[in-house]
């Protein structure tokens, strides 16, 4: 069955943007965003999540099986186009056929007419514009093809950065100064947990290990997320939540929102689970998935407040 009119509504238009005003991944993904439409996940849209819409043949109408085989504990394989099973007009269709081969044909001519040259001269003026090369803004620029592209004509990314003389260094600077400020951050967290409640221990208490799981004496368990502030185009303030560990923990989440300058926490919320998080999700202020959270006026109250939902957790059904 089509899904509601709305998201009906905006799977056209992805398909209008792309095929017929032949805009790319990245701007469509930015203009969804800054409208803050939301996706299935209730998630950021990206240029995977709508190349995978863009590439679907589903939206004709058809019912596809067989475009991937696994075999027991082996990584999925993709199969042949011409082995798929394809059963056209399966359901009411969402985009008419002349539509879907409108952006299959912007997709077939995008990037493979390009010769080598032209890949690396578009990266070059990305690089000027820019002034450094990273997966992301190759991804989201409209200049150059996306970094899967690059790794198929090069072989890998850092052969095409070497091919233009580009040096890594920055970028990978960057991600390291990053992740010390962030591992710098929850060690800061955990000593001040540590002073305001003694009987608080990390689950890990390694030198280098960032403690992201604590433990009262209780025996409640208490996972920490640290989200970075980022703003959007549009200058609104969003919080990155990016934890694997407290949305596949099930445990009571401290989500620790940074100031804009992201050199330390301005507020507290206390959630009884993260698992209805995505992995990677921008958080509003006001967001809707903090609708069971409760934030802290202080982080004396985190104890109590910890302690209050996680009884409340603990009398859920499990899964």
């Amino acid at each position: 069955m089509p899904g509601p009119a709305e998201e009906i509504a905006v799977i056209k238009e992805i398909f209008r943007l792309y095929g017929k005003e032949k805009r790319s991944f990245p701007y469509i993904a930015r203009k969804l965003n800054d409208l803050e439409v939301l996706n299935s996940s209730n998630g950021c849209w990206t240029y995977q999540r709508i190349r995978q819409i863009i590439l679907n043949e589903k939206y004709t109408g058809s019912l596809i099986w067989g475009r991937y085989t696994q075999k027991l504990r082996s990584r999925s394989v993709p199969v042949a186009r011409e082995k798929w099973v394809i059963s056209p007009g399966a359901f009411q269709p969402i985009v008419d056929r002349s539509t879907f081969e409108a952006a299959q044909t912007v997709w077939a001519n995008k990037a493979w007419q390009l010769s080598d040259e032209q890949y690396l001269d578009r990266l070059r003026a990305l690089l000027k514009t820019s002034g450094r090369l990273n997966a992301r803004l190759i991804n989201e620029s409209p200049l150059t093809p996306s970094c899967s592209a690059y790794e198929r004509r090069f072989g890998n990314l850092f052969r095409a950065y070497e091919l233009i003389g580009y040096k890594r260094t920055d970028t990978c600077n960057l991600r390291k100064v990053s992740h010390q400020h962030i591992t710098r951050t929850y060690r800061s967290l955990y000593g001040r947990l540590r002073r305001l409640f003694p009987d608080v221990k990390a689950t890990h208490e390694s030198i280098r290990a960032r403690p992201k799981t604590i433990r009262f004496s209780t025996g409640l368990k208490v996972a920490i997320a640290i989200c970075p502030a980022q703003r959007t185009l549009r200058g609104k303030r969003r919080w990155r939540f990016e934890s694997c560990h407290a949305q596949h923990s099930g445990l009571v989440t401290l989500l620790c929102f940074c100031g804009l300058a992201n050199d330390s926490v301005s507020h507290f919320f206390v959630i009884p689970s993260a698992s209805h998080i995505p992995v990677i999700a921008m958080l509003k202020e006001q967001d809707e998935r903090l609708a069971s959270a409760k934030r802290l006026r202080n982080l004396r109250d985190f104890r109590r407040v910890a302690h209050s939902l996680g009884r409340v957790s603990n009398a859920l059904p499990s899964r």
